[in-house]
């Protein structure tokens, strides 16, 4: 029962619910936050002996002799996780937060309180926006205050911070807006959980699949390609290093890295190279547009929930948009996954025809999982040739080289100069001579020359386009 006080503000009333009933995944937040900005800087911060790294001898620490600042560590590797913890918790924070969508008991409770429902959805997105903020702020606040503590305030460690801060507070914000979205416009949890996980996960999805294609289908590619000799390998054009600010998973990923910590003379790891670098003010362009993203999924749920109809809370299968992006989604990601895999090792035609097979059998699975009534999955049994189409124009464009474009070259006297570059000129570029490398440094291998670099003379342009037309006449370019 409510008291007549609540009814006195019912918008307050909403919000102080929302609070007592997300706080123990803000407790988790935070609890994860303290390991990452407390306890691991602490351990450096307030150590007092280390041992000698000439001597071996233990000698008393002093910390301003390594850093200027030190926020965390081992974001190398540990950024990954924090990055997908970050987004599973804003997604839980809008289960738990919107689930009441989800319930005709509960609905009935709110809707008889006479508030309306874009104050109603408000209130609750407040709430769990609130408790996510200050789970992610406080870890960093106190971390920046044994920052000052020990080695002092400084414009360098306010920066790194607030990249820290609005970074992941901008990842839960995110998965939180589009599960709030998501739940708006279905009727059980499951759906809002699941669908919520493949939408936040598509932009990642499409650039994988766009790649994918890329590499085995298109010409010339220099995305992914992956140079091998004598133990070496590497994959420098991937499209996610070159288009990380597209997905939720990569645009912190550089500034994690960077901003986790800098010596005593300011220097930080470069991304690239590892390299000391002097540290630089952190790009928050991919935060501000990621939190654009956030304010339009916010408006977007509003409107989705001033809309929906009361009576599917807790009826499965009544969304068909969602139902069939997301089988398709998913589909298609099993289909480019099929295809990337057997084609390695058979015909282009057979890789296909398997990977039809297990968009097929995904499509299946999902649509009854999704709707759960064989008459109704028999009844629309008509999406899965759509499904199919799409899958298959997509695939045409990238198997034509976007429908011929990429076998076109420009006109040489539009060629300002070409570049030609080898597996081996990233260590060519950078790296001093060393005979432990087997001459990949200097191009010493006897009776072999790796050309690279760029070519400027008609002569040159003339014959690299004409060596490059033959291999694509002759299918030799595609990787």
């Amino acid at each position: 029962m409510t008291s007549q006080k609540s009814f006195k503000n019912n918008f307050g009333f909403a919000y102080r619910t929302g609070l007592k009933s997300n706080i123990a995944v803000a407790l988790i937040q935070f609890f994860i936050g303290a390991l990452a900005f407390i306890y691991v800087p602490a351990k450096a911060l307030f150590k007092k002996v280390a041992a000698d790294s000439a001597s071996g001898k233990i000698e008393s620490y002093n910390v301003k002799n390594d850093y200027s600042f030190y926020l965390t560590d081992n974001m190398q590797y540990l950024r990954y996780l924090l990055i997908a913890a970050f987004l599973i918790l804003g997604i839980i924070m809008g289960i738990v937060t919107f689930k009441f969508m989800t319930g005709k008991k509960t609905m009935n409770v709110y809707y008889s309180l006479g508030i309306k429902r874009t104050h109603l959805f408000t209130a609750k997105y407040l709430s769990g926006l609130t408790l996510m903020a200050v789970a992610i702020f406080l870890p960093i606040l106190a971390d920046v205050i044994m920052n000052t503590v020990k080695l002092g305030m400084s414009s360098k460690l306010l920066f790194s911070a607030l990249f820290y801060f609005l970074g992941l507070f901008s990842l839960s914000a995110l998965s939180y807006s589009l599960t709030a979205m998501v739940f708006s416009a279905v009727g059980t949890v499951f759906e809002g959980a699941v669908f919520s996980g493949i939408i936040v996960s598509m932009p990642a999805i499409i650039l994988y699949c766009v790649q994918s294609f890329i590499i085995r289908l298109v010409p010339g590619t220099p995305f992914g390609v992956v140079f091998s000799l004598s133990g070496y390998s590497g994959s420098e054009e991937s499209i996610f290093n070159k288009l990380p600010w597209c997905t939720p998973f990569t645009y912190l990923s550089k500034g994690l890295y960077q901003n986790m910590y800098a010596n005593a003379k300011g220097k930080i790891a470069g991304y690239e190279t590892g390299k000391l670098v002097d540290w630089t003010t952190p790009d928050f362009r991919s935060i501000l547009l990621w939190f654009g993203i956030t304010v339009v999924l916010f408006f977007c749920a509003m409107i989705v929930y001033k809309k929906r109809k009361a009576e599917i809370g807790g009826f499965i299968g009544k969304n068909n948009v969602l139902n069939f992006l997301c089988t398709f989604t998913i589909g298609f990601y099993g289909f480019v996954l099929a295809y990337s895999f057997s084609s390695t090792y058979i015909g282009k035609w057979p890789s296909l025809a398997i990977s039809c097979l297990i968009f097929a059998v995904i499509y299946f699975v999902l649509d009854i999982i999704f709707i759960r009534n064989l008459k109704l999955f028999a009844k629309g049994l008509y999406k899965l040739p759509i499904h199919l189409a799409a899958a298959l124009l997509i695939f045409t464009f990238f198997a034509t080289g976007y429908f011929g474009a990429a076998s076109k070259t420009p006109k040489i006297e539009k060629i300002s100069n070409i570049k030609i570059t080898s597996g081996y000129t990233s260590y060519s570029d950078d790296a001093e001579s060393d005979s432990s490398y087997y001459g990949l440094n200097n191009f010493s291998f006897s009776g072999c020359f790796y050309p690279s670099g760029e070519f400027e003379s008609a002569a040159d342009k003339q014959k690299i386009l004409d060596i490059h037309n033959a291999l694509a006449k002759c299918g030799l370019l595609t990787v």
